[in-house]
């Protein structure tokens, strides 16, 4: 567990902006996301 929280840490770190997605981009599982 403790990879994935410095995994996320990171990746906030490292970034302004971040989206957090369910799915794929190919198959998007929110259907906010899908348009």
């Amino acid at each position: 567990m403790d990879t994935v929280i410095e995994q996320i840490k990171s990746t906030l770190s490292e970034n302004p902006v971040v989206i957090f997605m369910k799915g794929t981009p190919d198959f998007p599982q929110c259907g906010f996301s899908m348009r």
